[in-house]
């Protein structure tokens, strides 16, 4: 009987199979990938090659990975490091106080200025740590000050820097609500000051023959 069409494809089917597995037996990768490529479909030549470029990028991602790891960590101060001491922000204390017999520079107002271990400021917590070329401290209060005008007491309520001069404005306490005695302010700029000014018609920090700001020096 001659043999059909049909049979005859079987059998070179189970042929390249045969072949197929002995070359995978012998571990010849190349000719194997060539009779792979030449007998599977396409989408299992891009499932070959793709798997093979994610295990490499993998690799990558890894050696990233690590590389970005020990550059964070050379970029972290370390315990102990002279970086570890972290700069206090500007801005208002709630932890300072004017310690007794600080002068009084302005009307109605002591005022004093300096570093954070200053013998004329009081803490009750720990003394933060400034960067003393750019910041300063400026403590105030009007407890016990002499003054011509009654009134509710001083407190901090901000500065501004102007034309390289530092402004630090006072207004009057409110009852009920926690008085501010000073703050972490900016240096001013090289041969320019420290001013306080008061907010509104308070008598406190106006200069003492009625000026409407005060001038403390340039805080140094």
């Amino acid at each position: 009987m001659t043999p059909s069409i049909k049979d005859a494809s079987r059998r070179a089917v189970r042929s390249g199979g045969v072949a197929l597995g002995l070359l995978l037996a012998c571990g010849c990768s190349g000719s194997v990938n060539a009779s792979a490529k030449g007998s599977a479909s396409s989408d299992g030549d891009a499932a070959f090659e793709s798997s093979g470029d994610t295990a490499w990028d993998t690799v990558d991602a890894s050696q990233s990975e690590a590389e970005s790891d020990a550059n964070a960590t050379s970029r972290t101060p370390q315990m102990g490091s002279s970086q570890s001491a972290t700069k206090a922000l500007l801005g208002a204390r709630h932890d300072l106080m004017l310690a007794p017999g600080a002068p009084q520079p302005c009307a109605c107002l002591a005022v004093a200025i300096g570093a954070p271990s200053s013998a004329q400021l009081s803490w009750t917590g720990t003394r933060p740590t400034i960067d003393p070329a750019t910041q300063t401290i400026i403590a105030l209060g009007s407890d016990g000050v002499p003054c011509a005008e009654a009134g509710p007491g001083a407190s901090y309520m901000g500065y501004v820097k102007e034309r390289g001069d530092v402004v630090v404005t006072v207004e009057a306490a409110v009852a009920g609500r926690p008085v501010t005695r000073g703050a972490i302010i900016p240096k001013p700029d090289p041969g320019k000051q420290i001013y306080v000014q008061p907010s509104g018609k308070i008598p406190y920090g106006r200069g003492k023959n009625g000026e409407a700001r005060c001038a403390l020096g340039g805080g140094q």
